[in-house]
Parts: C-alpha cells; sequence; structure tokens
C-alpha cells in the first residue's frame, strides 16, 4: 500500500488485482473498493486503512471475507 501525505489518498499496488473482488477497511464493508470486471492496473485506488489490515474478499469466493495484513509506505 503506497499513500500519499494527505489524509486519505492511497493505493494498492501489485499485479493480479483482478482477482479481488471487493476490498474495504473495515470488517463490515462498510465501503467497499469495487474491483472491476478485467481490472488489468498495477494500482488500485483505496482509503488509508485503520492500522495496517485490509478485508478483502475474493472474486472466486465472494462470500468469505479474509484478512491482509501489509506495509503502509508514506511518500513523503
Amino acid at each position: 500500500i503506497r499513500c500519499l501525505a494527505t489524509p486519505d489518498k492511497c493505493a494498492l499496488v501489485g499485479e493480479k488485482l483482478y482477482l479481488i473482488n471487493s476490498i474495504s477497511t473495515d470488517e463490515g464493508f462498510t465501503n467497499p473498493v469495487e474491483v472491476p470486471d478485467g481490472y488489468i492496473a498495477n494500482a488500485l485506488p483505496i482509503p488509508r486503512p485503520k492500522g495496517k489490515i485490509l478485508y478483502v474478499k475474493l472474486r472466486d469466493n465472494p462470500g468469505d471475507v479474509n484478512t491482509v495484513v501489509l506495509p503502509v509506505v508514506t511518500a513523503q
């Protein structure tokens, strides 16, 4: 996860992000980020996580919620 100095601007950076159905910063998926079908970019805009945990639903099983702990890098 790469975050700008502004409070809410972050991006999940990686490969094969199209495997993700949705991402949330809270377990209840209050305001999830939906990943469009066929998404091929290597970065996805997301809100700044609360702590270092993201909640992820994968495309092949969107009923299960997975937790992911990732480093947050703040740009200077």
